[in-house]
Formats: structure tokens, C-alpha cells, sequence
């Protein structure tokens, strides 16, 4: 009777080590397939990349010259179903990053092909941010930027050549006569496209502890629409702190103007004569994304124009 009557079947720790193997075994697989697919993006790409780098030495030879930034077509490159370009060319030197997934390869006219992307390209399947700012660490001049001594006070903008948060050089405003409330602050616009959602960071130190915010002021023309700003933040004295907000244009804005200001929230004071606030790394994205501080000094980043004092592009950092 007990033989008829048995049950036939897994036990719950049998069916348990059988999903584990299973488990395990999927796992090896989907890391070897992925490794596989890596590997034959690499293949791809540094492929493509060296077919296309023929294509330009021909160009070259042809018109004695290569193909400026813009003009890659003209050398018979163009982006394909699994890889895309991104081109600089001077017409004497070259750069071009190809792409598949999230491999970047590069090559220049003195180069075989390396992983990575050029300067000012992006890399990765990750597209380059371009910081708005033109002149975002002060190292070449205070071209852009300008001030407001506050109420009642008198204060004048220079630059400093050491101890910058990035680079050498940093604004320094500096109060000669004293303010009847705690304001003023450097400040720098931009030209911007209305609607758009646009990110802000920038470092900040005092002479003293005080309470500061960013300011975002939307204008049309000279007409001022609105002016989000960041809160309060308490900095230490000679401590340099990282501030940054992040909003949208209104529908009819066309310029931005950045500022950082002193406030009275927090335990903020008055300036006095021989105060300061100090500025320096300011990024200005089109983008409600906050990024980490970059310019064209920054590893794969390249100046738009004039070095130090243009905008310029690159992957995020």
C-alpha cells in the first residue's frame, strides 16, 4: 500500500539548486555574449575608422588639402547604420572620432586608430556638452564679466593670477566703500533661445562667512521677466564652494544673466571696505542636466575659438 500511495516528484531544495545552476548559467552567457558584442563593435569601428582615414588621405592628395570641420562628405565619410563620425579639420590636420554603441575610436592624419574621441567630440554614445560660458575660469582677461557693488556700496572687479579653483586665475570683487544691506556680487550674461531649459554652477569664496544664492535673471531686451535663484547657501570664509540652480527660459526671453549675490538670509552681513567675494569655473549648459565644471583646458576638450576666451565643447566629465 505505501508504494502506491508515494508521491514522484522534486523536492523544494532540488528545484531550488536547478534555478541556481540555471541562474548561473545565464549569467555566463549573457557575459560572454556581451563580450563578445564589444568586441565586435571594436572590430567595427576601428574598421570603419581606418577605411575612413583612407578616404581623407585621398582627399588630401586630390585637393592638397583635407576636408574643414563640416565638410567630411566631401571625402565620401558618412555615417552608417552601426557607426557615426564626428569630424574637425583645419585642411592641414584632421581629427575623427567614429562611434558604434558605446565605443568611441579616434584617428588624426599623423594616427592609427585608438580608442577614445577626439578633443571636443563626444565619446562613448555620449554626446558633448558645450559650456556657454567664454571666459568661465578668468585665465586670459575679465572679458564678459561684470558686477554690482550693492546697495549703497562701491565695489570694483579685478583678476587674480594664483589660487584659482581652476587653473591660476579667479574675479575678485572687492567693496571700497561699505553696502546698507548684505548684496552685490559679480555677475555675466549670455544670449539664450526662449523656452529652452538652461544649468549653472559656478565656485565661490569670501573674505568672510557669508550668505550667498545664483541668481538666474531672465531678460527680453532690457525688460527683466523673471529671476529664479538658487536659496541660500551659507560659505565659509576663504573656503571656495560650488553653487548651482538650474531652470527654463521663459517663451519670449533672449538673454540670461548669472549672478551671485550676497543676502540676508543665513546670517548674512554687510559688506564692508576691504571685503571680497571671488568667483571662478563657471559652466553654463543648455540643458536642465547639472554638470561637473569643464572647459577647453579639460582632458577631450577643445576651445570653439580664441583659447580661454570662447565657449567650448566636450564629453561631460
Amino acid at each position: 500500500m505505501w508504494a502506491k500511495n508515494k508521491q514522484i516528484g522534486f523536492t523544494i531544495v532540488e528545484l531550488l539548486i536547478v534555478i541556481v545552476v540555471i541562474g548561473i548559467l545565464a549569467a555566463i552567457t549573457i557575459v560572454a555574449y556581451n563580450g563578445v558584442q564589444q568586441r565586435a563593435r571594436t572590430s567595427a569601428v576601428s574598421s570603419a575608422l581606418s577605411q575612413a582615414a583612407k578616404k581623407l588621405a585621398v582627399y588630401q592628395v586630390d585637393n592638397a588639402a583635407y576636408p574643414t570641420t563640416g565638410n567630411l562628405a566631401a571625402a565620401g565619410v558618412s555615417d552608417s547604420q552601426d557607426t557615426t563620425y564626428q569630424y574637425t579639420g583645419s585642411g592641414a590636420t584632421f581629427c575623427l572620432t567614429a562611434t558604434n554603441g558605446n565605443i568611441s575610436y579616434k584617428v588624426t592624419e599623423s594616427s592609427t586608430p585608438t580608442a577614445g574621441g577626439c578633443p571636443g567630440h563626444g565619446q562613448g554614445g555620449i554626446a558633448a556638452i558645450t559650456n556657454m560660458s567664454t571666459n568661465p575660469s578668468f585665465e586670459a582677461n575679465l572679458s564678459s564679466w561684470g558686477s554690482w557693488g550693492g546697495s549703497g556700496g562701491a565695489a570694483t572687479l579685478t583678476r587674480s593670477t594664483t589660487g584659482g579653483q581652476n587653473g591660476s586665475a579667479f574675479g575678485r570683487l572687492t567693496w571700497s566703500t561699505a553696502t546698507t544691506s548684505p548684496s552685490g556680487g559679480p555677475s555675466v550674461s549670455f544670449p539664450i533661445t526662449a523656452g529652452q531649459p538652461y544649468s549653472a554652477a559656478i565656485y565661490v569664496r569670501s573674505s568672510k562667512t557669508q550668505s550667498v544664492y545664483m541668481e538666474m535673471k531672465y531678460q527680453a531686451g532690457s525688460t527683466v521677466l523673471t529671476y529664479p535663484n538658487s536659496g541660500t547657501t551659507v560659505i565659509p570664509a576663504n573656503t571656495w564652494q560650488r553653487i548651482s540652480y538650474a531652470s527654463t527660459a521663459p517663451a519670449t526671453a533672449t538673454s540670461l544673466i548669472i549672478g551671485v549675490y550676497a543676502t540676508a538670509g543665513s546670517g548674512g552681513t554687510n559688506w564692508v571696505a576691504g571685503d571680497y567675494i571671488d568667483a571662478d569655473s563657471l559652466i553654463v549648459v543648455n540643458s536642465s542636466t547639472q554638470y561637473n565644471y569643464a572647459d577647453g583646458n579639460s582632458p577631450d576638450w577643445a576651445w570653439t575659438g580664441t583659447a580661454n576666451n570662447s565657449t567650448s565643447t566636450g564629453p561631460p566629465q
